[in-house]
């Protein structure tokens, strides 16, 4: 294995399941050998080994934040729940070589069919439902109304709540969690969001 992944590191903010984990105070998440290293700021440890990750996904949180916001999630055998993984600012490119060097870990073990991208799928639709209430408050209110509408006025008042829920299933459908088609999309994706926030 590379040399530079094996130094890679990158400090996580702290979370809930972190801290049921044992894990206290900020994290710092280092890439080794034999998977990732998680060690709290205040003491506790995780080792992740690549074999008991089910799924590895890493995406961009973009509910009303900007498109740096990452997370990696991790379904692990044996434990309940997702954990997350989010860089602390000025710790974007350690967090995209630690997440590129375990993806080729996991792969290296035959499982590339574990790495995801996008999403969570319940923020995608959470997006994707908010940026269609326009239409649909528009659509009750014509239903309900007593007004009668031209064509042409009612074109004009569907016209922009009709183009918000086009962006939002556009959104939906980037968004959507997913199986990376290979190891290959799955770096150049992180690479890419890396690149942007730096």
């Amino acid at each position: 294995m590379n040399h530079a992944l094996n130094a890679a590191f990158f400090e996580a903010r702290p979370n809930r399941w972190l801290r049921r984990e044992g894990v206290r105070g900020s994290p710092r998440v280092r890439l080794n050998q034999s998977g990732i290293g998680i060690i709290g700021g205040e003491g506790g440890a995780i080792e992740l080994a690549p074999t008991r990750v089910l799924a590895m996904r890493v995406g961009t949180e973009r509910l009303f934040r900007g498109a740096g916001f990452h997370e990696a999630c991790f379904r692990i055998d044996g434990r309940s729940g997702v954990m997350v993984l989010r860089p602390v600012a000025g710790h974007i490119e350690g967090f995209g070589v630690v997440c590129i060097g375990f993806a080729r870990q996991i792969e290296a073990g035959g499982h590339a069919a574990r790495l995801e991208l996008g999403e969570s799928l319940g923020r995608v639709l959470f997006i994707a439902a908010l940026l269609s209430l326009p239409l649909l408050l528009v659509l009750l209110l014509l239903a309900l109304g007593p007004w009668r509408l031209s064509i042409g006025m009612t074109a004009v008042v569907l016209g922009l709540p009709i183009a918000l829920a086009l962006v939002g299933a556009g959104v939906a459908w980037r968004g959507r969690p997913r199986l990376a088609g290979d190891l290959a999309e799955f770096e150049a994706a992180v690479g890419a969001w890396v690149a942007r926030a730096m």
